[in-house]
């Protein structure tokens, strides 16, 4: 009798180790494993007014996992509406092909295309001079002084000794 309780108590403990074994293992596979997820899909496009979502699932445990896509217009392209200049900032605007709404930018106004200085008057010892370009788009002019020349002073005659 006493080898039969042994026995029993021996098979009832390998038993219980196999239960216990058991149980974290399915648990893992479910809970703790890498997820193999799928593509995203968009499950609700996004539009001008209202934000889309998309979703993707586990291949493992069926988790799905869902994100959200802010909404978005749908712009066309840049169109000039103002020129820059170099005397004055432009402008372009978009257009969105769904709700209309535009979108307008500022364009940098322009640098100037200078010509090459021309001396429009001759400085001297005893007045400045005076110097010029102009912007080949818009005409605007610089001008600029020359200063006087320095006069030389008159070298000095050696007196030689005889």
């Amino acid at each position: 009798m006493k080898s039969m309780k042994r026995r029993l108590s021996t098979l009832l403990v390998l038993c219980l180790l196999l239960v216990v074994a058991a149980v974290p293992a399915s648990a893992k596979s479910h809970k703790h494993h890498k997820h193999t997820w799928s593509a995203w899909t968009v499950t609700k496009a996004a539009t001008c007014s209202e934000a889309g979502s998309k979703t993707r699932t586990c291949s493992t445990c069926n988790k799905t996992q869902t994100k959200t896509i802010k909404k978005a217009h749908t712009w066309g392209a840049w169109t000039v509406t103002k020129a820059a200049t170099c005397s004055e900032a432009g402008s372009k605007t978009r257009t969105c092909s769904v709700c209309n709404k535009t979108q307008t930018k500022k364009i940098a106004k322009l640098k100037h295309t200078w010509s090459a200085w021309t001396v429009t008057k001759e400085a001297t010892a005893t007045s400045k001079g005076s110097k010029t370009r102009t912007c080949s788009v818009c005409n605007k002019t610089q001008t600029k002084s020359i200063k006087k020349l320095i006069a030389k002073k008159p070298a000095k005659k050696s007196k030689k000794h005889k």
